[in-house]
């Protein structure tokens, strides 16, 4: 089995370089505790795909505040993690569950792997992360799964996934800062 992943592109830069990229500005805009008012999941049942604007029905009896906060293993003020609190935005989880990229005025980090245990199976996912209004966060979580019948199993094939109009998995979450 080979398995070759690329899932934070530009925090493996990150780490050999030893602090934040040029490009990368405007994460202290974005962190900070945030109270749901929209969540919506989307999941593919079966082998078809959903169009990636389908975030499905409301979510309910998950968590109800976000907070945003830098990432503490790399400590670049632009390099983010998404924190759920389920139901006291003073006892958020420890564990990050959707990372970012701040570039200025949105959020974004993709990542992509292939693996060939039994074929080539390519996966994708983006993460992103948007104001909508002066204090309404926007986060989206698309998720891309697809087989190919390529025996070399290029990692380009995976990250050809993103921004394709078909997803496996949607995710949507709307907060509003405190």
């Amino acid at each position: 089995m080979r398995t070759t992943l690329l899932a934070v592109p530009l925090g493996l830069g990150l780490v050999a370089c030893g602090g934040g990229g040029d490009s990368l500005s405007g994460g202290d805009n974005f962190t900070g505790m945030y109270q749901v008012t929209l969540h919506q999941r989307n999941t593919s049942a079966g082998p078809d795909p959903i169009p990636c604007t389908d975030f499905g029905a409301d979510v309910t009896g998950e968590e109800q505040y976000f907070q945003i906060v830098v990432d503490d293993f790399l400590e670049d003020p632009n390099i983010l993690e998404m924190h759920p609190c389920m139901t006291d935005p003073g006892q958020c989880d420890d564990f990050g569950f959707v990372h970012f990229n701040a570039h200025g005025d949105y959020l974004q980090e993709d990542g992509w792997s292939v693996q060939t245990d039994s074929g080539c199976a390519a996966s994708a996912i983006r993460h992103y992360g948007v104001f909508v209004d002066a204090t309404t966060l926007r986060i989206e979580e698309k998720d891309w799964y697809q087989t190919f019948d390529d025996p070399d199993c290029p990692l380009d094939l995976a990250e050809g996934l993103l921004d394709t109009p078909d997803c496996d998995r949607n995710e949507a979450w709307e907060g509003t800062r405190l």
